[in-house]
């Protein structure tokens, strides 16, 4: 499942490890930690933000996407995210937000649609070179 950090630093509560943007969490890292009370709080200070899971993808342009199973893939087994359950300008919104190298990455290797994977790479350059600096 997503989760938005919007805080500035990283946050850890037991196997839970956010960084400020969008997090890729499994599901069962993130049923130990949400009950914990600084989770909690968190959450509802918006500091915190558990995004929907589950999605059905609506197929905005199918022929301009060159992609007729623009359908929902079924979640990982692990509770991590798809792109594909996302509309592509949707899923390019979440890679803007999205810092977590191993997780962009991840997303490049299933994603097929040209829009999102030009933008996983632009986020992945953006990164690796503030890395350099």
């Amino acid at each position: 499942m997503l989760v938005k950090y919007t805080g500035t630093n990283l946050y850890r509560c037991r196997e839970l490890r956010l960084i400020p943007g969008n997090n890729d969490v499994s599901e069962n890292v993130w049923n130990e930690v949400k009950d914990h009370p600084l989770v909690k709080m968190r959450v509802e200070k918006a500091i915190i933000i558990p995004m929907p899971q589950n999605r059905v993808a609506k197929v905005e342009n199918a022929a301009q996407e060159n992609d007729s199973q623009q359908t929902a893939s079924a979640t990982e087994s692990d509770g991590l995210v798809s792109l594909k359950d996302y509309p592509a300008k949707e899923a390019e919104g979440l890679v803007a937000e999205t810092f977590d190298i191993p997780t962009l990455e991840r997303w490049k290797s299933e994603e097929t649609r040209k829009g999102v994977i030009k933008a996983i790479d632009a986020q992945l350059d953006s990164l690796k070179i503030d890395e350099e600096k």
